[in-house]
């Protein structure tokens, strides 16, 4: 550890309108004496655990490290994980070999969650449909991606999930995508060969970014059994626009602030039960209404 560096850790949770419409109850906070158990499976700290189950299927996530949102929740998976390439990674550097930069990613598409999260004015019961990425970035944000898009749709039979983001200019404003559409207990197809495409947006008067209005998402196959799938939709009002130096620890916000020259925000969308996501396989096509949570961030 080089001196004045430190590790820090940060316990973050969010429940979407929490107390009306855009008043979200947002809880995060540094962490003590945090560590990871021997098999590097489970992470502990102060009033806060992370534990995988044996079988590898089932995370326990418990936290008491802030009374405005006490956590106890479980995710199973509900179909195999994936990740792009041999281990998940992005790498960043002229050199193959010994890049300078890297990201992780890797995903369980479709899962379960139960459990609660308990607030000062209501224990909220959760028992429903889940996501979980396991995302590890090695480098500085706004060295990593320019732009972001997370599409995140769950319909009774499917799960479509997209990550996206666009490297800076120094990189050549490359774009890296990896998707996946999910069943219970199958994935039908999972790779980076899939495309997000803002069909509308307005500047937004305090960020002055363009806040995407509309969405065209496709997921499709270049090997194997073809399998298509898309989403177009009109987006509903933003659930929020999160500027993220505000949520970010202040170290990481010291060597961001002064580089960007200009504030990263995070645009987020909940839609209910009127978008539907088409799916095509071996000839077959069906259509099925389901529920969206997706992101679009700017930083550069």
């Amino acid at each position: 550890m080089h001196r004045g560096v430190r590790t820090t850790c940060q316990f973050n949770s969010k429940i979407y309108a929490h107390d009306g419409p855009g008043k979200h109850q947002w809880c995060s906070g540094p962490l003590s004496n945090h560590g990871f158990d021997e098999p590097q499976t489970g992470f502990f700290a102060d009033n806060v655990s992370i534990s995988l189950s044996e079988d590898g299927t089932t995370y326990t996530i418990k936290s008491a490290a802030n009374d405005d949102n006490i956590c106890n929740l479980t995710v199973k998976k509900a179909a195999p994980g994936f990740m792009a390439g041999e281990n998940g990674t992005s790498f960043f550097g002229t050199d193959p070999n010994n890049p300078w930069g890297s990201m992780w990613h890797k995903f369980w598409p479709r899962a379960t969650a139960t459990g609660t999260m308990q607030t000062k004015k209501k224990t909220y019961d959760v028992n429903g449909r889940a996501v979980f990425i396991h995302a590890l970035q090695g480098m500085k944000p706004h060295h990593a991606g320019a732009r972001w898009n997370f599409v995140n749709f769950q319909t009774p039979t499917y799960s479509a999930v997209m990550m996206e983001f666009t490297t800076p200019s120094s990189y050549g404003k490359t774009v890296v995508n990896v998707g996946c559409i999910a069943k219970d207990g199958e994935i039908l197809y999972a790779g980076c060969s899939n495309t997000v495409k803002h069909l509308a947006a307005t500047i937004d008067p305090v960020s002055e970014w363009p806040e995407p209005k509309a969405l065209l998402c496709n997921w499709a196959t270049k090997n194997g059994e073809p399998v298509e799938a898309e989403l177009m939709v009109d987006l509903p009002e933003r659930a929020d626009r999160v500027d993220v130096l505000a949520h970010i620890p202040t170290i990481i916000k010291n060597l961001i602030g002064g580089v960007v020259g200009t504030k990263p925000i995070i645009f987020q969308y909940i839609g209910k039960d009127n978008m539907t996501l088409k799916v095509k396989q071996a000839g077959n096509e069906t259509s099925e209404s389901g529920r969206l949570f997706c992101e679009a961030t700017f930083i550069l």
